[in-house]
Protein backbone atom coordinates (compact mmCIF):
# COMPACT_ATOMS: atom_id res chain seq x y z
CA UNK A 1 0.00 0.00 0.00
CA UNK A 2 1.37 3.55 -0.77
CA UNK A 3 2.46 6.13 1.97
CA UNK A 4 -0.64 7.22 4.06
CA UNK A 5 -1.43 10.67 3.13
CA UNK A 6 -3.92 10.97 6.16
CA UNK A 7 -3.06 13.49 9.06
CA UNK A 8 -4.18 15.00 12.02
CA UNK A 9 -4.31 18.62 13.00
CA UNK A 10 -5.01 20.13 16.56
CA UNK A 11 -7.59 22.99 16.20
CA UNK A 12 -8.53 23.34 20.10
CA UNK A 13 -6.70 22.08 23.27
CA UNK A 14 -7.26 18.09 23.04
CA UNK A 15 -9.43 18.55 20.33
CA UNK A 16 -7.99 17.53 16.39
CA UNK A 17 -9.55 16.86 13.39
CA UNK A 18 -8.20 14.91 10.24
CA UNK A 19 -6.78 17.30 7.29
CA UNK A 20 -9.30 17.04 4.17
CA UNK A 21 -7.36 16.65 1.12
CA UNK A 22 -8.44 18.05 -2.38
CA UNK A 23 -8.14 14.38 -3.44
CA UNK A 24 -10.23 13.56 -1.49
CA UNK A 25 -12.96 16.40 -2.58
CA UNK A 26 -12.17 15.74 -5.80
CA UNK A 27 -13.77 11.44 -5.47
CA UNK A 28 -17.04 13.27 -3.37
CA UNK A 29 -19.38 12.75 -6.54
CA UNK A 30 -17.96 9.17 -6.88
CA UNK A 31 -18.50 8.38 -3.37
CA UNK A 32 -22.39 10.01 -3.16
CA UNK A 33 -22.80 7.81 -6.18
CA UNK A 34 -21.83 4.67 -4.67
CA UNK A 35 -23.67 5.58 -1.63
CA UNK A 36 -26.74 5.90 -4.24
CA UNK A 37 -26.39 2.78 -5.66
CA UNK A 38 -26.04 1.14 -2.18
CA UNK A 39 -29.36 2.39 -1.16
CA UNK A 40 -30.58 1.16 -4.53
CA UNK A 41 -29.70 -1.92 -3.79
CA UNK A 42 -27.50 -2.24 -6.50
CA UNK A 43 -24.30 -3.98 -5.24
CA UNK A 44 -22.17 -4.62 -7.81
CA UNK A 45 -22.23 -1.50 -9.29
CA UNK A 46 -21.48 0.06 -6.13
CA UNK A 47 -18.59 -2.32 -4.95
CA UNK A 48 -17.41 -1.35 -8.55
CA UNK A 49 -17.50 2.41 -7.70
CA UNK A 50 -16.06 1.98 -4.25
CA UNK A 51 -13.00 -0.32 -5.22
CA UNK A 52 -12.34 2.54 -8.17
CA UNK A 53 -12.01 5.00 -5.79
CA UNK A 54 -9.80 3.33 -3.43
CA UNK A 55 -7.46 2.20 -6.40
CA UNK A 56 -7.09 5.63 -7.26
CA UNK A 57 -7.02 6.89 -3.08
CA UNK A 58 -6.03 3.79 -1.08
CA UNK A 59 -6.40 6.02 2.11
CA UNK A 60 -9.88 6.67 0.96
CA UNK A 61 -11.83 5.94 4.72
CA UNK A 62 -15.14 5.95 3.87
CA UNK A 63 -14.77 4.10 0.25
CA UNK A 64 -13.49 0.89 2.62
CA UNK A 65 -16.58 1.74 5.33
CA UNK A 66 -19.23 1.65 2.49
CA UNK A 67 -17.31 -1.09 0.55
CA UNK A 68 -17.70 -3.33 3.72
CA UNK A 69 -21.43 -2.39 4.20
CA UNK A 70 -22.47 -4.16 1.01
CA UNK A 71 -20.46 -7.15 1.52
CA UNK A 72 -22.23 -7.65 5.03
CA UNK A 73 -25.58 -6.64 2.58
CA UNK A 74 -24.59 -9.45 0.53
CA UNK A 75 -23.52 -11.81 3.17
CA UNK A 76 -19.76 -11.61 2.87
CA UNK A 77 -18.93 -10.80 6.31
CA UNK A 78 -15.58 -11.89 6.91
CA UNK A 79 -14.28 -10.03 3.59
CA UNK A 80 -16.49 -6.80 5.52
CA UNK A 81 -14.53 -7.20 8.85
CA UNK A 82 -11.24 -6.77 7.31
CA UNK A 83 -11.90 -4.13 5.23
CA UNK A 84 -13.26 -2.46 8.10
CA UNK A 85 -9.88 -3.60 9.90
CA UNK A 86 -7.96 -1.82 7.39
CA UNK A 87 -9.87 1.49 7.53
CA UNK A 88 -9.89 2.05 11.03
CA UNK A 89 -6.02 1.41 11.00
CA UNK A 90 -5.42 4.00 8.26
CA UNK A 91 -6.99 6.29 10.71
CA UNK A 92 -4.91 5.36 13.89
CA UNK A 93 -1.56 5.69 11.70
CA UNK A 94 -2.51 9.15 11.42
CA UNK A 95 -2.35 9.93 15.07
CA UNK A 96 0.72 11.62 15.91
CA UNK A 97 2.73 9.86 19.00
CA UNK A 98 1.55 12.22 21.21
CA UNK A 99 -2.35 11.78 20.37
CA UNK A 100 -3.98 9.99 23.52
CA UNK A 101 -7.34 8.64 23.55
CA UNK A 102 -9.04 9.73 27.07
CA UNK A 103 -8.23 12.48 26.89
CA UNK A 104 -8.04 13.72 22.86
CA UNK A 105 -10.78 14.01 20.93
CA UNK A 106 -11.64 13.43 17.17
CA UNK A 107 -15.75 14.51 17.67
CA UNK A 108 -18.03 14.15 14.85
CA UNK A 109 -18.83 17.57 14.78
CA UNK A 110 -16.12 18.03 12.45
CA UNK A 111 -17.08 16.95 9.02
CA UNK A 112 -13.30 15.84 8.37
CA UNK A 113 -13.59 13.14 11.48
CA UNK A 114 -16.56 11.34 10.25
CA UNK A 115 -15.32 8.78 8.32
CA UNK A 116 -13.00 7.60 10.36
CA UNK A 117 -15.45 7.32 13.34
CA UNK A 118 -17.82 6.00 10.90
CA UNK A 119 -15.51 3.24 10.28
CA UNK A 120 -14.84 2.74 14.10
CA UNK A 121 -18.85 2.02 14.75
CA UNK A 122 -18.95 -0.24 11.61
CA UNK A 123 -15.57 -2.59 12.90
CA UNK A 124 -17.15 -2.83 16.35
CA UNK A 125 -20.21 -4.07 15.43
CA UNK A 126 -18.40 -6.63 13.41
CA UNK A 127 -16.59 -7.85 15.57
CA UNK A 128 -19.40 -7.88 17.85
CA UNK A 129 -21.56 -9.86 15.42
CA UNK A 130 -18.76 -11.84 14.96
CA UNK A 131 -18.68 -13.81 18.09
CA UNK A 132 -15.21 -10.87 19.60
CA UNK A 133 -17.40 -8.76 22.08
CA UNK A 134 -13.98 -8.15 24.01
CA UNK A 135 -12.59 -6.25 20.98
CA UNK A 136 -16.06 -5.02 20.38
CA UNK A 137 -15.66 -3.57 23.58
CA UNK A 138 -12.37 -2.13 23.38
CA UNK A 139 -13.16 0.07 20.06
CA UNK A 140 -16.45 1.16 21.67
CA UNK A 141 -14.65 2.47 24.36
CA UNK A 142 -12.45 4.27 22.29
CA UNK A 143 -15.10 5.46 20.28
CA UNK A 144 -16.55 7.24 23.04
CA UNK A 145 -13.44 9.15 24.73
CA UNK A 146 -13.12 10.40 20.76
CA UNK A 147 -16.62 11.83 20.86
CA UNK A 148 -18.25 11.88 23.93
CA UNK A 149 -21.69 13.29 22.46
CA UNK A 150 -22.23 10.01 20.97
CA UNK A 151 -23.18 11.16 18.03
CA UNK A 152 -23.47 8.09 16.22
CA UNK A 153 -25.47 6.90 18.96
CA UNK A 154 -22.98 3.91 20.12
CA UNK A 155 -23.57 3.78 23.67
CA UNK A 156 -26.56 1.39 23.22
CA UNK A 157 -24.42 -0.92 22.04
CA UNK A 158 -21.55 -0.44 24.28
CA UNK A 159 -24.10 -1.18 27.63
CA UNK A 160 -25.08 -4.81 25.45
CA UNK A 161 -21.52 -5.37 25.31
CA UNK A 162 -20.51 -4.67 28.45
CA UNK A 163 -23.25 -6.70 30.13
CA UNK A 164 -22.34 -9.39 27.78
CA UNK A 165 -18.37 -9.70 29.12
CA UNK A 166 -19.85 -9.26 32.60
CA UNK A 167 -18.20 -5.81 32.69
CA UNK A 168 -20.28 -4.53 35.30
CA UNK A 169 -17.21 -1.17 36.07
CA UNK A 170 -18.06 -0.50 32.07
CA UNK A 171 -21.46 -0.70 32.29
CA UNK A 172 -21.64 1.77 35.50
CA UNK A 173 -19.07 4.02 33.77
CA UNK A 174 -20.87 4.33 30.51
CA UNK A 175 -24.31 4.99 32.23
CA UNK A 176 -22.36 7.58 34.56
CA UNK A 177 -21.34 9.56 31.87
CA UNK A 178 -24.76 9.72 30.50
CA UNK A 179 -26.30 10.44 33.50
CA UNK A 180 -28.72 13.16 31.83
CA UNK A 181 -29.42 10.42 29.15
CA UNK A 182 -32.96 9.16 28.45
CA UNK A 183 -31.80 6.57 25.90
CA UNK A 184 -33.75 3.47 26.78
CA UNK A 185 -30.19 1.47 26.62
CA UNK A 186 -28.77 4.02 29.45
CA UNK A 187 -32.26 4.24 31.28
CA UNK A 188 -32.74 0.65 31.66
CA UNK A 189 -28.82 -0.41 32.15
CA UNK A 190 -28.61 1.75 35.51
CA UNK A 191 -31.13 -0.34 37.57
CA UNK A 192 -29.80 -3.31 36.21
CA UNK A 193 -25.97 -2.32 36.73
CA UNK A 194 -27.00 -1.50 40.23
CA UNK A 195 -28.56 -4.61 40.42
CA UNK A 196 -25.97 -6.55 39.96
CA UNK A 197 -23.92 -4.56 42.12
CA UNK A 198 -25.97 -5.69 44.99
CA UNK A 199 -27.48 -2.30 45.79
CA UNK A 200 -31.04 -2.65 45.55
CA UNK A 201 -32.31 0.94 47.12
CA UNK A 202 -30.35 2.99 44.46
CA UNK A 203 -31.88 0.18 41.63
CA UNK A 204 -35.71 0.42 42.47
CA UNK A 205 -34.90 4.87 42.69
CA UNK A 206 -33.48 3.88 39.00
CA UNK A 207 -36.53 1.54 38.06
CA UNK A 208 -39.28 3.92 38.66
CA UNK A 209 -37.54 7.04 36.36
CA UNK A 210 -36.81 3.64 33.47
CA UNK A 211 -40.35 2.32 34.01
CA UNK A 212 -41.95 6.07 34.00
CA UNK A 213 -40.28 7.17 30.68
CA UNK A 214 -40.79 3.47 28.91
CA UNK A 215 -43.32 1.55 30.31
CA UNK A 216 -43.84 -0.90 27.38
CA UNK A 217 -40.26 -1.94 28.15
CA UNK A 218 -41.07 -3.37 31.82
CA UNK A 219 -43.93 -4.73 29.97
CA UNK A 220 -42.45 -6.75 27.72
CA UNK A 221 -39.70 -8.00 29.70
CA UNK A 222 -41.77 -9.65 31.85
CA UNK A 223 -44.02 -11.16 29.46
CA UNK A 224 -43.91 -14.93 28.82
CA UNK A 225 -44.12 -14.90 25.14
CA UNK A 226 -42.47 -12.18 23.17
CA UNK A 227 -44.31 -12.31 20.07
CA UNK A 228 -42.77 -9.32 17.24
CA UNK A 229 -45.11 -6.48 17.12
CA UNK A 230 -46.57 -4.97 13.50
CA UNK A 231 -44.18 -1.86 13.15
CA UNK A 232 -46.57 1.08 12.20
CA UNK A 233 -43.38 1.89 9.82
CA UNK A 234 -41.27 -0.83 8.82
CA UNK A 235 -37.68 -0.16 9.26
CA UNK A 236 -38.10 2.22 11.40
CA UNK A 237 -38.44 2.09 16.16
CA UNK A 238 -41.30 4.53 17.58
CA UNK A 239 -39.29 5.86 20.09
CA UNK A 240 -41.54 4.47 23.86
CA UNK A 241 -43.59 1.95 21.11
CA UNK A 242 -44.23 -1.59 21.57
CA UNK A 243 -41.24 -2.21 18.79
CA UNK A 244 -38.73 -0.57 20.56
CA UNK A 245 -39.20 -2.23 23.68
CA UNK A 246 -39.30 -5.73 21.67
CA UNK A 247 -36.01 -4.76 19.82
CA UNK A 248 -35.10 -4.58 23.72
CA UNK A 249 -36.04 -7.37 25.58
CA UNK A 250 -34.71 -9.07 22.17
CA UNK A 251 -31.26 -7.70 22.65
CA UNK A 252 -30.91 -7.59 26.81
CA UNK A 253 -33.90 -9.45 28.22
CA UNK A 254 -31.39 -12.54 28.67
CA UNK A 255 -29.45 -10.17 31.64
CA UNK A 256 -32.53 -8.92 32.96
CA UNK A 257 -33.39 -12.89 33.21
CA UNK A 258 -29.88 -13.75 34.64
CA UNK A 259 -29.57 -11.00 36.81
CA UNK A 260 -31.03 -12.34 40.32
CA UNK A 261 -33.85 -10.45 41.65
CA UNK A 262 -34.27 -8.62 38.54
CA UNK A 263 -37.57 -9.46 37.12
CA UNK A 264 -38.99 -9.65 40.90
CA UNK A 265 -37.84 -6.05 41.55
CA UNK A 266 -39.00 -4.95 37.91
CA UNK A 267 -42.32 -6.82 39.09
CA UNK A 268 -42.80 -4.98 42.08
CA UNK A 269 -41.66 -1.66 40.30
CA UNK A 270 -44.74 -1.79 37.95
CA UNK A 271 -47.13 -2.97 40.20
CA UNK A 272 -46.58 0.10 42.65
Amino acid sequence: MARNPLKLEQILPNEWRFVFRAKEAKLLARIYEGVGLIEQGKYDQAEEVMRAIIEVYPAHIDARHFLANLLVFRDDKVAALAIWREAVALGKSAFPSSFLIGRDRLEWIWPENRAFLRACAGLGLALYNDGKPGEAGAIFSDLLNLDPRDHQGVRGAAIEIAFATDNLAEAARICEAYADDFLVDTTYARPLSLIRQKRPDEARACLRTAIANYPLVARELLKKRHPRPKSADPGYVEVGGADEAYEYWRRMGKYWKASDGALEMLRDSLTK
